[in-house]
């Protein structure tokens, strides 16, 4: 997959900037970009939905190696959550901030997941105002830290 653009990519980090304040780390950042990404690059027909072949081309992508049918299936289950039969934009990126299966396991091991599972300490798979606040404070902090070594 060929890489963003420098250019692009610091256009794009600088919308999450509010007064000159950044408001999310950079390798945050090119987490989120990445997962969105991905999904982009394997969306062939730019429906912003990903249909089984589509889903099949992601998951190499991702796991570096070709999924089987029941792989894929099993995939295509668990993220379609409208059971439309493909996968929006919207149910992918649920799918990789949620809580993994019942047994606590992670469906990929994505940064972005575990900063969410950090943040959401009501454990209720969202991130409330109070968390929110959290989060920019904790993501502050760092930035601050980070600035004054």
């Amino acid at each position: 997959m060929k890489e963003i653009p420098v250019a692009a990519r610091e256009k794009m980090f600088l919308l999450f900037s509010y007064e000159g304040n950044i408001l999310i780390s950079e390798d945050d950042f090119k987490i989120i970009t990445a997962s969105w990404a991905v999904f982009s690059a394997t969306d062939v027909n730019n429906d912003n939905e990903l249909d089984i072949n589509e889903l099949k081309t992601m998951l190499w992508l991702v796991e570096g190696k070709e999924p089987d049918a029941s792989r894929v299936a099993s995939a295509m289950y668990t993220m379609d959550s409208d059971g439309q039969g493909t996968i929006s934009r919207l149910e992918w990126i649920q799918f990789l901030v949620c809580p993994g299966d019942e047994d606590g396991n992670n469906y990929f091991d994505y940064e972005l997941r575990k900063k969410f599972d950090r943040f959401d300490t009501s454990r209720d798979g969202k991130i409330g105002f109070q968390e929110f606040v959290e989060f920019l404070t904790a993501e502050l902090k760092t930035l601050t830290v980070a600035v004054s070594l």
